[in-house]
């Protein structure tokens, strides 16, 4: 029961492809135009993930397993460190032609930061150590937001 593992990225994948290559189920046009778009989907354990994707998704998702069909999988450059040299072959972005390299590690800048808080918050009782640590999350994110504009 392979597909039960993956049931909630599944579910989220179709959705996010419904909504964003599939606006509107009636517009032949946009569908036509979606088709062209190329997908490549990066994640960490994509060399599983991606195994029985068109089967999963021809099972439960049929109106966007063509979509899943032509995407490509790859793995993030930091995360392909650790998998076999297979993956490295096979999911790598340095080896797929037409991606090249792209930042897809943006969410882990903030583990350094976040690393830091651990001896503040170890001796602090629950209510204190969650108020904390959305405090310093929201402060991260905030400082994200305001110079969203800064770079294009």
């Amino acid at each position: 029961m392979t597909w039960r593992r993956f049931a909630n990225t599944d579910y989220a994948f179709a959705n996010a492809l419904r909504d964003a290559f599939l606006p509107d189920e009636t517009d032949e046009a946009l569908r036509a135009e979606a088709a062209d778009i190329a997908r490549v989907n990066s994640y960490d354990c994509q060399c599983q993930y991606s195994v029985h994707v068109a089967e999963r998704f021809d099972k439960h998702f049929k109106n966007v397993v063509d979509l899943v069909r032509d995407t490509r999988w790859c793995i993030p450059a930091l995360h392909i460190q650790g998998h076999k040299e297979d993956c490295l072959y096979g999911f790598g972005t340095a080896y797929m032609p037409c991606v090249g390299h792209f930042h897809g590690e943006t969410a882990e800048h903030y583990w350094p930061e976040a690393n830091q808080l651990g001896p503040h918050v170890r001796q602090m009782n629950s209510g204190h150590r969650q108020d904390t640590l959305i405090d310093h999350h929201g402060d991260w994110n905030w400082k994200k937001t305001i110079k969203m504009g800064e770079h294009e």
